[in-house]
């Protein structure tokens, strides 16, 4: 973490000149950013500073990548993450290389890639930051859900074992046993998409249990989840009827960003049939109050999308040295990532609110060449005293495909 944050220190010093600055319309701009994401051995989360792999950006992003058509890069990024995880023993939010990727492409030159086992943990570091995740196996599950279904196949055959002691191990460590609130994540702090806030078994972190449940059944994997009716839970205790939303977490009922995409974003809520059709009206409508929550805490001003109306300050609690040295990085800022998962959702169900979202994106992509990491509440690229705004954002290919 050091390495990482001594390079966000020195793009701060720069400024905005940090940011490159790519040639051509946003299209253009954001096929050359997803392009050179690619290094070579794995999908990175960015051109900037988060130059790793992180599984839920990757997660977030495999569908499209898959769409776009880097079926070989796809896999290529699985069996790196694979084969290190297994190697670890454990599966993090994020591995991170400690030789220069060049160094590597020259070790692996004129090798098979299939036949190449990256099992070497001196050069690769797979670390939590800053806690376990629940949405880490949530992902990777997903991922490797996803990309059996494009003919990626054989990576949760070779590695079974380790995925089910990896869930067996998730259920012990994050899931309550017993008491009412027995299914849903402690009242712990764990890493998490708002990974700097503390919060109390948030609506996020019981959806990614949700989908860790629903995709070990899809890979036929053990799963102790299974023993909770996840949907019932979540609908329980966070969707609250009368104001139609769902709430941040058990101890604050107020509408955020993250708790009303994902619901619906991991398909709890709101399935979309082969056909692209929701299938139950009653949740088609709970989605439209959602995007109404949204809109109406202006979530989505200036533009897609924020996780809450409130400075970080004003609302709830964050850990207290990444906030020092990044403030209101999760309060009230837009998150790019965020916003396309939101854009997901809407295209479900308001093409003519799609649209004027992406041209809203659009805007932002060509005023600054770059798909950036994420924006102050007025829209300006955030800066603190000793953080800017990463570019050059893997989660740019959400874009393209939904512009396609």
């Amino acid at each position: 973490m050091l390495k990482e944050s001594l390079y966000m220190l020195k793009r701060r010093i720069k400024g905005e000149k940090a940011i490159h600055r790519y040639i051509g319309n946003e299209e253009f701009i954001c096929s050359q950013i997803v392009e050179r994401c690619f290094n070579g051995i794995f999908f990175q989360v960015s051109q900037g500073h988060f130059s790793n792999f992180y599984i839920r950006d990757f997660g977030m992003c495999i569908k499209a990548l898959l769409k776009l058509g880097y079926k070989e890069e796809i896999e290529r990024t699985l069996t790196y993450a694979m084969s290190n995880y297994a190697e670890f023993g454990k599966i993090t939010t994020t591995i991170t290389p400690k030789i220069p990727i060049e160094k590597e492409l020259k070790r692996l030159k004129n090798t098979d890639y299939h036949d190449i086992a990256f099992s070497r943990n001196e050069d690769n570091s797979c670390k939590d930051f800053f806690n376990i995740a629940p949405d880490s196996l949530a992902f990777l599950l997903y991922s490797l859900r996803v990309a059996k279904k494009y003919k990626i196949n054989g990576l949760v055959e070779a590695y079974k074992p380790f995925l089910e002691r990896e869930i067996q191990r998730y259920f012990n460590k994050i899931v309550v046993k017993a008491n009412s609130k027995k299914g849903l994540v402690k009242k712990e702090y764990f890493s998490s998409m708002k990974d700097h806030a503390i919060r109390n078994s948030s609506c996020y972190d019981n959806c990614m249990l949700a989908m860790i449940s629903k995709e070990a059944d899809k890979l036929k994997l053990k799963n102790p989840f299974n023993a909770f009716d996840y949907k019932k839970l979540i609908r329980k205790y966070y969707w609250n009827a009368k104001k139609g939303y769902f709430k941040d977490d058990l101890d604050n009922d107020v509408a955020t960003g993250d708790a009303n995409v994902f619901p619906y974003w991991c398909e709890i809520f709101a399935v979309v049939n082969s056909k692209g059709k929701i299938m139950n009206k009653k949740e088609l409508k709970m989605l439209k109050q959602s995007v109404k929550a949204i809109q109406k805490n202006k979530l989505d001003k200036p533009f897609p999308l924020k996780y809450s109306n409130k400075k970080s300050s004003e609302y709830g609690r964050f850990l207290f040295w990444p906030s020092l040295f990044a403030k209101n990085y999760e309060g009230n800022t837009i998150w790019m990532h965020l916003g396309l998962c939101y854009l997901d959702i809407v295209a479900c169900v308001d093409k003519k609110l799609l649209k004027k979202y992406l041209l809203s994106y659009k805007k932002q992509i060509e005023k600054y060449s770059n798909f950036l990491e994420l924006y102050t509440e007025k829209g300006q690229p955030y800066k603190s005293l000793f953080y800017l705004s990463d570019d050059s954002m893997l989660w740019c290919c959400k874009y393209l495909e939904l512009s396609k």
